[in-house]
């Protein structure tokens, strides 16, 4: 996360909030979408690795395309 910039919220749901960030090296607009503390619940981890594995292969206009994805501190 030290490479973006945040610039303010999008939108909060139930599995965690969507950020509107800048890339500091490229100064792209990009979302970064933080999913809530997934350890004590696994139902919510099981959602947010599905919903990177779909946004992976799925390649179309009105779907958002996924940069990359990463984890911090080993969760």
């Amino acid at each position: 996360m030290k490479k973006f910039e945040t610039l303010g919220v999008i939108g909060i749901g139930a599995y965690g909030i969507v950020l509107k960030a800048q890339n500091r090296e490229t100064n792209e607009i990009v979302a970064i979408k933080k999913f809530k503390e997934s350890d004590s619940d696994q139902t919510i981890r099981k959602i947010s690795l599905r919903e990177a594995k779909i946004l992976k292969i799925v390649d179309h206009p009105n779907i958002v395309h996924l940069k990359e994805s990463f984890r911090r501190k080993e969760k």
